[in-house]
């Protein structure tokens, strides 16, 4: 992770579903993260979704920095490195301007609560059944080396689900919540052709709610 910038609460982002959220420059996947964060038991944790669709050649070269304008559009900053492959570097400034189309459906907020987790979505869903879940759990033990492996991979296992009366949150109770492991939250639709994005989230439990 690269840059960090948020959106702001106001001007063109007041009544937007991500005003206030984070945004973080993703270099080596040539992305965009977005991010939301939670106050719990004096602890800030949070969750991280994606903000751009998966890399491709017409996306950035390497997100590096990022910033909001006061018109809402936003202007990534990018490079190239070649390394040790002998090339010049290369870089960019690539401006997104905000789409007239509405959102599509996906997950606006992952929040930790007593037991579980509330899963918010950006448009309201028919019932609790329009969405199939899919969450596993890992955490990270350091090796000493430049990396570590995910350990203790499993999958929680949801006891009870409830979709709030406004449609737009689903609570998930679980069987068991760990700190300091990350809790993966996959969605997919029930409805035919029916995309949802963002369809993932990760969130880092550091603390259990009270």
């Amino acid at each position: 992770m690269n840059g960090l910038f948020f959106l702001p609460k106001e001007g063109a982002f007041a009544e937007h579903p991500f005003a206030g959220h984070g945004i973080g420059c993703e270099y080596n996947g040539r992305f965009l993260v977005r991010m939301s964060t939670q106050e719990v038991d004096g602890v800030r944790q949070g969750a991280v979704y994606p903000f751009t669709r998966p890399a491709t050649e017409n996306t950035f070269l390497g997100p590096m920095c990022g910033g909001v304008a006061p018109d809402g559009d936003i202007y990534v900053g990018s490079i190239h490195d070649s390394g040790w492959l002998g090339g010049l570097n290369t870089g960019e400034i690539v401006r997104l301007k905000r789409s007239t189309e509405p959102l599509p459906n996906g997950i606006r907020e992952v929040r930790l609560v007593p037991g579980g987790f509330k899963v918010e979505f950006v448009h309201p869903l028919g019932n609790a059944d329009d969405v199939r879940f899919s969450i596993s759990a890992y955490t990270r033990k350091w090796s000493g080396a430049y990396a570590s492996e995910d350990s203790e991979r499993h999958e929680p296992k949801v006891t009870e689900r409830r979709l709030s009366n406004d449609g737009r949150v689903v609570t998930l109770s679980l069987d068991q919540i760990r700190p300091r492991f990350v809790y993966e939250f996959r969605i997919t639709s029930e409805k035919p052709d029916a995309e949802m994005f963002p369809d993932f989230a990760a969130y880092t439990v550091r603390k259990l709610a009270p």
